[in-house]
């Protein structure tokens, strides 16, 4: 049996920003998250974590904060549109789904010729 362990540097998160903020009301923004390990799959089960509950607590979007180059990229693959030159990061809820679903497809279709796992 395999137990997922997230091994979390630091995480900080913003709910229902204020109304003088740039970002919708409606919104979880992530302003900081580091992994120790990582492009181990932490920030995606992050991501659909927080997308599966978000409908059930009224929050529409999902934010990432003052992205560095890795970080872009991520949010790209996940989704998200840019904002002020790609330095911060905005997704629609059904965006995010959809994305991931791609995402889940294509890596299925990738391995479906492989030999199953012992």
């Amino acid at each position: 049996m395999t137990k997922r362990v997230y091994w979390m540097m630091g995480m900080y998160f913003r709910a229902f920003p204020r109304p003088d903020e740039f970002w919708p009301r409606e919104s979880i923004t992530i302003a900081r998250i580091m992994f120790k390990e990582r492009r181990s799959g932490h920030g995606r089960a992050l991501i659909e974590m927080l997308v599966n509950l978000a409908p059930e607590f009224g929050y529409k979007f999902l934010t990432i904060e003052s992205t560095n180059k890795n970080a872009a990229a991520f949010a790209r693959r996940m989704g998200f549109t840019p904002f002020d030159k790609e330095r911060h990061w905005i997704g629609s809820i059904p965006d995010i789904q959809r994305a991931l679903t791609t995402r889940s497809e294509i890596c299925a279709d990738r391995h479906k010729d492989l030999p199953p796992s012992i």
